[in-house]
């Protein structure tokens, strides 16, 4: 897993290269901040046990090891304005807050439920920290906003793309835990950016991004987490333009 960012990134980028002589690949890497919003948790257990926890609390800790970053594989078609395309692979994370309390609905073991209760009651340990792994392919447009020398010195870009989630699951029901890499759910994900170019190949910019993640997880006691995310990131990076 550790290397799928790099071999994916490398071999798109090695790839893209020989395509037109005037487009211009990027190859770039950032970290910064991504904070959740709140949601509903859906467990599911076999016995009879059907409940939705409401509007669930998460932490982030995207300064905290391993910390929020990512790389990226970028084409764009034309050397200053223009579209392009791009291939991330984006390391998040997030922490349920147990220790609250929160409305629970739906089955216990058959028996109906609607109280609050503390959420640790239900899933005492949920967690994707090693990590809540996007994989996305995005559609940007770039505007040259001030141009200096033979290339442009500022430059805004926007763009809209989906993909897949991989997370590491990490949980604790009872006795039994689940500590495993698995496919998730898809990933839709909107952007904004503004790029300052220091020379011919060196580029350093910051970026606004939301993504909306549908996760399935499943526990290794047969029980699944469901939860739809709205996350909320603030990347600053670096890249190289070849």
């Amino acid at each position: 897993m550790k290397s799928l960012p790099a071999v994916l990134l490398v071999s798109l980028l090695a790839g893209l290269s020989t395509g037109a002589v005037h487009a211009e690949p990027v190859l770039s890497a950032y970290a910064g901040w991504s904070g959740a919003s709140g949601s509903d948790l859906r467990y599911a257990a076999p016995g009879g046990t059907s409940l939705t926890v409401h509007d669930v609390s998460w932490n982030t800790d995207s300064f905290e090891p391993p910390p929020y970053y990512g790389v990226r594989a970028t084409w764009w078609l034309r050397p200053a304005s223009g579209p392009g395309l791009a291939l991330d692979f984006t390391h998040a994370k997030i922490l349920l807050r147990t220790a609250e309390t929160a409305r629970v609905t739906g089955m216990d073991a058959g028996a109906p439920v609607d109280a609050r209760r503390p959420v640790a009651s239900v899933i005492p340990h949920f967690e994707n920290t090693h990590g809540l792994n996007f994989l996305t392919l995005s559609g940007l447009y770039r505007v040259e906003l001030r141009h200096g020398g033979p290339r442009p010195t500022w430059q805004a870009y926007a763009g809209a793309g989906a993909g897949v989630a991989y997370p590491h699951v990490e949980a604790r029901i009872g006795q039994a835990v689940t500590f495993r890499h698995e496919w998730a759910g898809p990933v839709a994900q909107g952007l904004l950016g503004l790029e300052t170019r220091t020379g011919r190949h060196l580029g350093f910019f910051i970026e606004y991004r939301l993504s909306r993640v549908w996760l399935d997880e499943d526990l290794a006691t047969g029980a699944r987490i469901r939860t739809n995310l709205w996350l909320h990131q603030v990347a600053v990076g670096g890249g190289w333009h070849f």
